[in-house]
């Protein structure tokens, strides 16, 4: 099996699940990485396209996973964490760019990794963002990357394909999530309950298998350079447009 079909399948079992990482049955706090390893095999990088911004990020996700499960001492889930997506990269530029999508508005990133675009929002001007990802240890690495650039977020680890987007949020942020077909429906039925109750819902999408269909001109169109042996191809183009389904 190849290392992107591998990682392929490691996403689509990693979002089977309702409920936060019920595959870690120790504490969070004997999983997570160390300083160390975080800063030999991770190290802070700016985002590409946000150079005021720095998330722990590794172009070697195979070597890094295998250092964590010999730390750890025990499986681990595959660290998606590590990876600034290409369309994560390319909506924390955009948010960056268009501040006023987010300035004085309660934010929340779904599946946010380690929280470029949640990063960015809050940089933006945004009154309040929440950092979301079913992914325990997703969620602590992105606290780590919000402390790092002096940024306070709020963060969840709700599985938002199993309910509803909470109330009191204007504009829900996802990047690079349609992976899987299930998760990716159920994803997309809370979207669509979020757009009727006026929710501004931004997809940054990478060609991935299971996007929605924009129903209009994207807002923003980029080409991003990907890890060939990660994803099987150079770079992605990205869309970014609002789902108005």
């Amino acid at each position: 099996m190849s290392q992107k079909n591998m990682i392929e399948q490691s996403r689509e079992c990693a979002t089977e699940q309702c409920g936060p990482m019920r595959s870690l049955c120790v504490p969070i706090h004997e999983m997570m990485p160390s300083q160390y390893l975080l800063h030999r095999m991770a190290p802070p990088q700016t985002v590409r396209g946000c150079s005021a911004l720095r998330v722990h990020q590794t172009g070697a996700i195979f070597s890094l996973w295998r250092a964590w499960e010999e730390e750890c001492d025990r499986e681990t889930p595959v660290p998606f964490w590590a990876v600034v997506w290409p369309a994560a990269a390319v909506l924390a530029h955009y948010v960056l760019k268009e501040r006023g999508l987010v300035a004085g508005k309660t934010v929340l990133e779904v599946g946010c990794g380690g929280g470029a675009a949640a990063l960015a929002a809050a940089m933006a001007g945004a009154a309040k963002v929440i950092a979301n990802d079913v992914d325990p240890i997703a969620t602590r690495i992105a606290e780590h990357n919000a402390q790092a650039n002096g940024i306070h977020l709020d963060f969840s680890n709700r599985d938002f394909t199993c309910g509803e987007i909470p109330a009191g949020v204007d504009v829900v942020l996802v990047a690079d999530l349609f992976y899987e077909r299930t998760v990716s429906h159920r994803l997309l039925r809370a979207l669509r309950a979020a757009r009727q109750r006026g929710v501004r819902v931004l997809v940054a999408d990478g060609q991935r298998p299971f996007a929605p269909v924009p129903t209009g001109e994207p807002l923003w169109v980029r080409k991003a350079p990907t890890d060939r042996e990660l994803e099987g191809v150079a770079e992605r183009t990205v869309r970014i447009f609002e789902y108005n389904p």
